[in-house]
């Protein structure tokens, strides 16, 4: 029980604050030859991340109130299996991949990634809300919430699909 109110005061915190970063406007700040290309700021994976981020973890309430957390396979409520699936198969690799590719490229070469231009536009705090806080609230989540990992094939299409509508 104390784990299930810890994953609700955690999946509380992660939502507000990705929901706080989804309500930021990048598109001033997107400059040069990207301002032509279609997509607007979503052809930025960080922003779909946040998104995705935010969808899974107001999903992640809605199914302790609504929803189980239950260890028995067979016990499983809807909201529990789409939770469960959309975490193996998006949220989870899609946080971590976008955490470790942005702080990679920003230690190799910060002008590729993330120019010092950005600095006045993008506050610390954001700039870690869209980076490093999906790393550490996909496995702090892992810790708190009992998952039934959906199978290989559903995993990875659900992966697959993500990553070619990108």
């Amino acid at each position: 029980m104390i784990r299930d109110i810890i994953g609700l005061i955690l999946s509380i915190f992660v939502a507000g604050a990705m929901i706080w970063a989804c309500s930021f406007d990048i598109q001033h700040l997107i400059i040069g030859e990207l301002v032509t290309y279609s997509g607007g700021k979503y052809k930025f994976l960080t922003i779909i991340n946040i998104h995705i981020q935010a969808i899974y973890f107001c999903l992640c309430i809605i199914n302790f109130f609504f929803g189980s957390n239950t260890l028995v396979k067979e016990k499983r409520s809807l909201l529990q299996k789409l939770r469960d699936c959309l975490y193996a198969g998006i949220a989870f690799p899609m946080g971590l991949f976008v955490s470790i590719t942005f702080w990679g490229l920003y230690n190799l070469d910060r002008k590729l990634i993330y120019p010092e231009e950005l600095d006045q536009f993008i506050s610390p705090i954001l700039n870690h809300v869209l980076h490093t806080l999906p790393t550490i609230a996909v496995c702090l989540e892992n810790l708190v919430h009992n998952h039934h990992y959906p199978s290989r094939v559903l995993g990875l299409s659900c992966n697959v699909i993500v990553c070619v509508a990108y």
